[in-house]
């Protein structure tokens, strides 16, 4: 049990600073949730302008070009939406530009006369600043009044033609439709349109959290020049190892999945009272999964501990040691990202070969089978996988810290002097 000794003290170590703990764990929940309110604060109180530049002339009784206006006012209730009439197209596109509007719109004169016709299609002109959160937001908004307008207008021109069978003609096909719910092993299912992004964020998160608490708990024992004096303890360097990386593994677990409850907080903040045509997804996460989850999230975090230990144990001090924190942050963005585009088998081998050598990405896949599935034989290897590279890790840890040249520093030399002859 000389691990546990190791690991009781340095979980107190790290508990004892309440400070840096707060910031860990009760900050992450904070700042998100104030990010949510924030910019939901932005999104639906904060007025929103779009100019609205209507030259349609109407045909008839109908004039669309008022209806979309009239579409676009109802639909843009819940962001407090204003919707400002000008008289010139330069002059609207200049306010996008400025920042003053999102989105200008503009309805040329026959907009009503082409609708009004059996065929035809009209046209009509945005001006919108594609890089605004509220544009993308406005662009929704503005779908939906144009699918109203162009309901109407369809059933109207099919009426003119074939009278009371104009919705046969509309709707020829009655459709059942028997959908293939694709489930996790777990029987459970993530109904987001983060799901793609989610297994990459969670193993971002997990690396992050714990890479400078690694490097204080074993290079600051250096540097404090308190680790020779544990080696010769009677515990051993595994239980030491083990001890060290399973305190910091705690703090960086709660730290973690605060960051991740923080997110989905944020998330459900920032959307909170839109419409629902015009609301994302929610993100939910069963119990199951989110037991799958932290199971997954410990063992990268383990790994990401033990790959810092190694690339950081010739160290003298930690600042020496943070220079491995960039390296440890690229290693599971470049195992990840060529799969955010395309499955791992559809990869040239090359790139396959290289990405069955990086930890992350079998942490990557075991997530997005998790989250959204369905599940392999495969996912089955991957376990074993990380679990092989998990003891890899340690031993390859273990052996570095019971080296001469890793305890005293590979900087600091011993000059041995000639005994002086006469």
């Amino acid at each position: 049990m000389g691990w546990g000794v190791i690991f009781i003290k340095d979980l107190k170590e790290l508990v004892r600073n309440r400070k840096a703990l707060a910031l860990v764990t009760v900050m992450p929940l904070l700042l998100f949730s104030a990010l949510g309110v924030l910019s939901n604060y932005s999104l639906t109180k904060t007025p929103t302008v779009i100019t609205f530049v209507d030259k349609d002339t109407g045909y008839g009784s109908a004039n669309y070009g008022q209806q979309l206006f009239n579409n676009i006012e109802a639909y843009g209730q819940s962001i407090d939406l204003v919707v400002v009439n000008e008289s010139s197209f330069q002059v609207a596109k200049q306010m996008v530009a400025d920042g003053q509007a999102v989105m200008a719109i503009f309805v040329p004169e026959n907009f009503s006369y082409t609708l009004n016709q059996t065929f035809g299609v009209a046209n009509l002109t945005l001006f919108t600043s594609p890089g605004s959160t509220k544009a993308q937001v406005v662009n929704q908004i503005v779908d939906s009044a144009l699918s109203d307008i162009s309901t109407q207008v369809t059933y109207a021109r099919l009426h003119r033609v074939y009278g009371a069978n104009a919705s046969k003609v509309l709707n020829p096909v009655t459709v059942y439709v028997e959908e293939y719910q694709v489930k996790t092993p777990f029987n459970t299912t993530v109904s987001t349109p983060y799901a793609g992004i989610l297994p990459a964020l969670i193993v971002l998160v997990s690396v992050e959290t714990n890479v400078g608490l690694i490097i204080d708990s074993l290079v600051g024992e250096k540097e404090r020049r308190t680790l020779e004096m544990l080696l010769v303890t009677p515990i051993s360097r595994w239980g030491i190892i083990i001890g060290k990386t399973l305190a910091v593994l705690v703090i960086s677990l709660v730290s973690a999945i605060a960051i991740l409850v923080g997110i989905i907080l944020e998330v459900g903040l920032t959307f909170s009272g839109l419409a629902q045509s015009i609301t994302p997804t929610a993100i939910q996460i069963k119990p199951l999964q989110a037991a799958a989850l932290i199971a997954i999230l410990t063992a990268t975090v383990v790994v990401t501990q033990l790959i810092t230990a190694a690339l950081s144990a010739y160290a003298t001090n930690t600042k020496e040691a943070n220079a491995s924190i960039g390296l440890v942050m690229s290693l599971p963005v470049l195992s990840m990202y060529p799969l955010l585009f395309s499955s791992l088998f559809s990869l040239p081998h090359l790139v396959q070969a290289v990405m069955y050598l990086l930890p992350f990405t079998y942490s990557y896949l075991l997530l997005n089978m998790a989250l959204i599935g369905p599940a392999s034989l495969f996912d089955v290897v991957y376990v074993f996988a990380l679990a092989g590279y998990t003891l890899l890790l340690l031993y390859i840890t273990v052996k570095l810290y019971g080296r001469e040249a890793v305890i005293v520093g590979t900087t600091r030399k011993i000059h041995l002097r000639k005994p002086k002859t006469r």
